[in-house]
């Protein structure tokens, strides 16, 4: 990556923040990012102004919130970084990776849409990793509440985090779309980050999938994990989401499963380390911060309900688990690395199944 220079409007957006900062340095304190690329989050912001902007840097970010969280002026780096990466010029390799993904999330092969006025929506990652876990939940929803259907669909959340804004603008309208033409009203979703995507952008009843089993039930069975202790991570899109924490907790306590909290949990929480799109422009850097992560706990085991989360990690040095593999599964088993084809392979196997039942 190279640099840019800053555009009139954008120059406007970085002196509201250099002007708003009194450099106390509160958000450097947990973020690398921040650490590495300047002396000051003031400093940082004075660079921006003076230009050329630093792509790398803009790219690097995990877009995860927590520097406007603890910030006690409101000083918001995720929406400055992403405003800038709205205006990249020119076409990059790394962005192709992230569009081939996209173009096939959202094509015929791999998506499947049902007629419904409640929907199941697991989102691309978890049926990626964890398709036969996600196959047992669905069994288990439709059991509960039989005029659930269920839509394979991506929200469209990559393309928004490389700033194409147009674009993303299409590919969430394509799935407003979808929903409106399947009567759907309400939507059960799986995924972090298409909770809040769809929260944000999409006129529609949006329930997350924990606060639905903390009041439906979980199933009744015996379990392998009562004599270990799990560090729970918070994923960082839903960091505000307080009923979601506090659903989360009552399922594990209903499992009997022994917790560690994070220092920062909840609304404080840390990222992962493959937020905002940033492990696939600074690999670097997404793996120190998985590291940091993964060892700010002293529980080998680490569970999680992102399946993004679950991979970062366990790339950090730690066991990690998702929430839905201690639901609905007797044993408790490391997860494996998985490869790319592997991982479309599950997503067309997973449709494929569902279409047979």
């Amino acid at each position: 990556m190279g640099v840019m220079e800053p555009r009139e409007d954008k120059l406007k957006k970085i002196k509201d923040e250099y002007d708003k900062c009194i450099d106390c340095n509160l958000c450097t304190r947990e973020c690398l990012l921040l650490e590495r690329y300047g002396t000051s989050p003031k400093n940082i912001l004075k660079e921006m102004m003076e230009g050329p902007i630093n792509e790398e840097m803009v790219f690097s970010c995990s877009l995860c919130g927590h520097c406007e969280k603890v910030c006690p002026k409101n000083v918001d780096f995720k929406k400055l970084f992403l405003a800038c990466r709205t205006y990249v010029q020119h076409n990059k390799k790394t962005f192709n990776g992230v569009d081939i993904h996209q173009r096939l999330s959202f094509s015929k092969i791999f998506s499947l849409e049902r007629k419904g006025k409640i929907v199941f929506f697991p989102g691309c990652s978890l049926i990626s990793e964890n398709p036969h876990t996600l196959m047992k939940t669905y069994k288990y929803l439709k059991e509960k509440i039989p005029p659930l259907e269920i839509m394979i669909k991506c929200c469209g959340n990559p393309t928004n985090c490389l700033g194409k804004e147009e674009e993303f603008k299409k590919r969430i309208g394509h799935l407003e779309k979808s929903f409106r033409s399947n009567d759907v009203e309400e939507v059960v979703v799986a995924c972090q980050n298409c909770y809040m995507t769809i929260k944000k952008n999409i006129d529609i009843k949006v329930t997350s999938l924990w606060t639905l089993l903390d009041e439906i039930g979980i199933p009744k069975k015996e379990r392998s994990c009562e004599n270990r202790v799990f560090a729970l991570h918070d994923p960082c899109p839903t960091r505000y989401e307080h009923e979601i924490h506090e659903s989360v907790r009552n399922i594990l306590r209903k499992m009997d499963v022994n917790i560690e909290e994070f220092k920062n949990n909840r609304e404080n929480t840390l990222c992962c380390g493959v937020g905002g799109m940033a492990s696939i422009f600074n690999r670097e850097l997404s793996l120190d911060q998985m590291r940091k992560r993964a060892n700010e706990v002293d529980s080998k085991w680490i569970v999680t309900y992102c399946a993004e989360c679950v991979s970062s990690l366990q790339r950090g040095g730690k066991e990690g688990i998702h929430i839905l593999d201690l639901i609905f599964n007797e044993k408790v088993k490391s997860k494996e690395e998985k490869s790319l084809m592997t991982k479309w392979r599950n997503r067309y196997e997973f449709k494929k199944h569902i279409e047979e039942l």
